[in-house]
């Protein structure tokens, strides 16, 4: 198979119309049958991935080229994450376009050609699969919770913690669910999986319904705002294990069309 084809198989799964700006084919190949993939690949990894003869150097995070680059072009997936949670167009826009902002501003400073010339260099196969892969691993984790807690309006924050525990990658993760703002025995309300937008607008979300936030990291800035506000709660979860469900479902999905895949750096195997 070619990059290109293995992009066009991730993205059909995610559901997005478009490949988003923190996505891309740094160095396209062809005839691709082992895949060395992790969550970050960078020169290292890149240089280990040709040392042992894999065809296909796969990131999940966007460590280098265009799509470290235009990380910030990726932003409105945040916007479609707060429509889905019930926030009105004109609020999930604006979230959408601060985070744009900000995220822009921040790649200025970035040597974002290291790991791309690497790549480039030793000729080695090399793509990136960011919002693709998190917002599949969003939409699974965000159906097994709501089968999990349906039925249950007494369901508290302990139990949400609990059934986090049943995902495999969760298991194997070295963190495990933490309640960052709220208690054990706080009723849950409803609800949402956030991976990929960021849990930047917490209040947006708390606004249009979501009682609990489930995301893979909150700043302590954020997490004492919230608290204060006292307006809903949020569980982190392992970032690995959290970029793991998403990615997982890709990587199926490369070794039912043939691909033989090697998991590192970050990725934890559900099977």
């Amino acid at each position: 198979m070619t990059t290109d084809e293995i992009m066009q198989a991730a993205l059909s799964l995610s559901g997005l119309d478009k490949i988003p700006g923190d996505c891309g084919i740094v160095v396209p190949g062809e005839n691709i049958r082992r895949i060395l993939a992790g969550v970050d690949m960078e020169t290292a990894e890149i240089i280990l991935g040709k040392r042992l003869g894999y065809d296909l150097v796969l990131s999940h995070h966007p460590v280098t080229g265009p799509m470290q680059a235009y990380f910030y072009k990726a932003s409105d997936y945040l916007g479609e994450l707060l429509e889905r949670a019930g926030a009105p167009a004109n609020a999930a826009q604006r979230a959408s376009d601060w985070l744009t902002r900000l995220q822009e501003g921040k790649n200025h400073p970035v040597n974002y050609g290291k790991s791309a010339d690497t790549a480039r260099l030793l000729n080695m196969p090399y793509m990136g699969i960011h919002n693709i892969a998190d917002a599949i691993g969003g939409k699974v984790l965000q159906a097994f919770l709501d089968k999990k807690l349906s039925g249950r309006p007494g369901a508290t924050l302990k139990d949400v913690c609990s059934a986090l525990m049943e995902v495999p990658e969760y298991q194997k993760a070295l963190t495990k669910p933490e309640i960052v703002v709220g208690r054990e025995d706080d009723l849950c309300g409803r609800v949402f999986v956030i991976f990929g937008g960021g849990p930047f607008s917490g209040r947006e979300y708390f606004r249009a319904g979501v009682g609990t936030m489930i995301c893979m990291h909150l700043s302590d800035d954020y997490r004492e705002r919230y608290e204060k506000e006292g307006r809903g709660n949020v569980i982190v979860c392992d970032h690995m294990g959290s970029d793991s469900i998403g990615m997982n479902v890709i990587l199926h999905k490369l070794e039912e069309m043939g691909a033989e895949v090697t998991r590192v750096a970050g990725i934890f195997n559900d099977r």
